[in-house]
């Protein structure tokens, strides 16, 4: 993670790419959700969007496997759709 944050200090578009760093780092140290799945380490967060709106809210699911990250976005209430992930 802190060759990540070194190299979103490098463009242009830091400020803008920190905001997604700073939701990446928090959803990997304090998940709400953390379980493995088929060998993957997989972690999920809830976050509030800036809405107003009734359950305006998004999950970020970062799923490792071996050296690669994968980040997901997911905008569902379903719990158990979220848990087949």
């Amino acid at each position: 993670m802190k060759n990540l944050s070194k190299h979103i200090n490098t463009k242009a578009d830091s400020k803008a790419r920190e905001s997604l760093f700073n939701l990446l780092d928090s959803t990997m140290q304090e998940p709400h959700i953390h379980y493995v799945k088929d060998g993957k380490d997989k972690r999920l967060k809830k976050f509030k969007t800036k809405d107003n709106k009734k359950d305006a809210y998004f999950y970020l699911l970062v799923t490792k496997d071996n050296d690669n990250i994968f980040i997901t976005h997911l905008k569902t209430r379903d719990l158990s759709y979220l848990s087949k992930r």
